[in-house]
């Protein structure tokens, strides 16, 4: 019984995570509201499966790698407050690999959306 409880208060301290990491984060924030704009099309438009699939895996990896990257950069802010030039390059290439995924997201979703928005016009 003492781990059931245990894994409902670590679930639930994971959704707090999940309502919490957006507050101050503009980027974050940015994603969720695009993420579900994106998630609604791809359920409104007549895509299949894969395609589906593909956007909400896509959505959900982006997001996940932003909030890693939240996460990192509030440790390192926590572990050296002052500015330090390793600490700026280690922020500098995770936000760099969150916008080469983001790139990466939005030509997939341009690759799958545009044939079906190219219809309606």
């Amino acid at each position: 019984m003492k781990h059931i409880k245990q894994f409902f208060l670590a679930i639930r301290n994971a959704f707090l995570g999940i309502l919490t990491a957006p507050k101050g984060e503009l980027n974050l924030k940015i994603m969720w509201v695009v993420g579900t704009i994106v998630f609604i099309i791809a359920f409104v438009l007549p895509l299949n499966n894969t395609q589906k699939a593909i956007i909400v895996g896509t959505i959900f990896t982006t997001i996940t790698l932003e909030t890693l990257n939240t996460a990192l950069e509030k440790t390192l802010d926590l572990l050296h407050p002052t500015k330090h030039p390793q600490v700026k390059l280690i922020k500098d290439i995770t936000a760099g690999a969150v916008l080469t995924f983001s790139i990466g997201a939005v030509i997939i979703g341009f690759l799958i959306l545009f044939p079906y928005f190219s219809k309606m016009f």
